[in-house]
């Protein structure tokens, strides 16, 4: 199958996946597919502007992680300490995941969420290292690099300056940072999906072990 086809092939099993979901019935949900569909659109646009998935990924992860501490009251000096060492972070993050979702049994997946996930796990084959993190000069990494966090930036303070929940805002940042680890790293995508289905245990997992609140 090309390329092509399996993107195609993709586009309209999420959409036959998708086709029964109910309309928002309140404001939370509204604001929630608003947020989901903009970062969804500026993630793509960053990707076929040729930026390097890592660079994506990276600001993803730096945003959620600053928003949620915000929340969390953590207080500046910690949040920017742990933020000093993003590999450790990341490798705090993704075990406090693992551990949490693997305490749970496998969810059960319907045949079309099987078929999505194989041809995921197929397209995954197509990308190429440099798309993942290729190795660019100094200048033009520090380039990218500053315009991807200035197009998510951009799109979380469009949010918060309309008053739009802040933790929904964290939940879909968090979520398209999945999405793109899945890319990153060697998961399947029905580990992933594994994922996504003890989304709420995970988010709690994570408020509960990663941010303390700062009373100081």
């Amino acid at each position: 199958m090309s390329e092509q086809m399996l993107l195609d092939e993709l586009k309209n099993l999420h959409l036959e996946i998708h086709s029964t979901d109910p309309v928002p019935s309140n404001e939370n949900e509204r604001q929630a597919e608003l947020i989901i569909k903009s970062f969804q659109q500026t993630v793509n646009s960053l990707i076929m502007s040729n930026v390097p998935i890592k660079i994506i990924f990276m600001s993803l992860f730096y945003f959620w992680f600053k928003l949620e501490a915000d929340m969390q009251r953590v207080s500046d000096t910690k949040i920017n300490a742990k933020l000093k060492n993003p590999d450790v972070l990341l490798k705090e993050t993704i075990s406090l995941i693992k551990s949490t979702v693997d305490s749970y049994e496998d969810n059960l997946q319907s045949g079309q969420m099987q078929t999505l996930g194989q041809n995921i796990d197929m397209l995954k084959l197509l990308i190429t290292d440099d798309m993942i993190d290729c190795k660019l000069p100094y200048d033009e990494l520090k380039e990218k690099t500053a315009k991807v966090n200035l197009c998510i930036a951009g799109v979380i303070k469009g949010f918060l300056d309309q008053s739009y929940n802040p933790e929904i805002i964290a939940n879909v940042l968090f979520n398209n940072w999945l999405r793109l680890s899945a890319f990153n790293s060697s998961i399947t995508e029905k580990y992933y999906q594994k994922i996504e289905y003890y989304f709420e245990e995970v988010t709690v997992a994570l408020r509960a072990h990663m941010f303390k609140v700062d009373n100081q």
